[in-house]
């Protein structure tokens, strides 16, 4: 925070926008870890789509908000009313934090980081794998350009419209110099030898079908499988890989990873094991978990 800048309102205020948000453990997530860090907290969900993003802005500016999270589908819509971002929301155009630093807006990425933290909890390191991503918004960007960081071998992202995605994938090679990246169709059969399969897209969340064969997993895949959205219960997704024999990382633990970061930014304070208060707090939410995005 600039020098002399008033400090966030106290209770620390926070937040999630974005559209469907009733559904979210976040809340439940950022009261455990208040409770932990000893941080009085409130932490409100607000339903709201583009065109009430402005409203939601003015509000959370008069009321003294120290920052909020962003979900789909406000994670790109939100960055043209930010004053500044941090490196990894400037490359991936997406922004799932906002901390209030002064009297300016900054966003921030942390899907990265919980995408990362997740696979770490099963063990899994992203060094010279080879990654299958479905989706092409802001949460598959954030995996693509995770992988590509962390020395994936390659990876190939599926889109419904590989036109759309194609300028937005490549832009993040100039992020990663020799990174090997790849834009399909959903649909199209995926590689045979990937490793790591994720679930970027909506499917899964509430009021989302799921179309037939969106998944075409080969006969005999191997490694593990990660889901962005998570649900009380397996996610459609988590089902269709464990039933393939692949392992499983819920999307539970990406929520509560990506949070962890989110919840630095807001206290300014670093947190210890965060890998053990990952698993914690994983556990604590899974059982409450209706359908939703992380």
């Amino acid at each position: 925070m600039p020098p002399g800048a008033p400090e966030p309102a106290h209770p620390l205020l926070l937040g999630l926008v974005g559209r469907p948000v009733a559904h979210s453990l976040s809340p439940r997530v950022i009261a455990e870890l208040a409770r932990r860090s000893k941080v009085s907290a409130r932490y409100e969900l607000v339903d709201s789509d583009a065109v009430g993003l402005p409203g939601f802005l003015k509000r959370v500016r008069s009321e003294g908000w120290g920052g909020f999270n962003v979900t789909y589908p406000l994670k790109e819509a939100v960055a043209g009313q930010l004053d500044a971002f941090d490196e990894n929301a400037a490359a991936l155009l997406a922004v799932n934090v906002v901390r209030r630093e002064g009297s300016l807006w900054k966003g921030y990425n942390t899907d990265m980081d919980g995408f990362r933290l997740a696979l770490a909890s099963v063990g899994t390191d992203l060094k010279g794998r080879r990654v299958v991503v479905w989706g092409s918004g802001g949460a598959a960007r954030a995996a693509v350009l995770a992988s590509a960081r962390a020395g994936a071998q390659w990876v190939t992202v599926f889109s419904r419209d590989p036109a759309r995605a194609r300028p937005l994938i490549d832009g993040l090679l100039s992020r990663v110099p020799g990174a090997r990246l790849k834009v399909q169709r959903t649909g199209e059969p995926p590689p045979e030898d990937a490793d790591v399969w994720v679930n970027a897209t909506t499917v899964g969340m509430p009021g989302v079908p799921v179309p037939s064969a969106v998944w075409d997993l080969p006969a005999r895949p191997r490694g593990v499988a990660c889901d962005f959205v998570y649900g009380g219960g397996e996610t459609p997704f988590l089902a269709c890989c464990r039933s393939a024999g692949l392992a499983v990382v819920p999307g539970t633990m990406v929520l509560v990873g990506q949070a962890l970061r989110a919840w630095e930014l807001w206290t300014r304070r670093p947190l210890h094991d965060v890998e053990t208060q990952l698993r914690e707090i994983a556990a604590l939410v899974a059982g409450e978990a209706p359908r939703g995005d992380a």
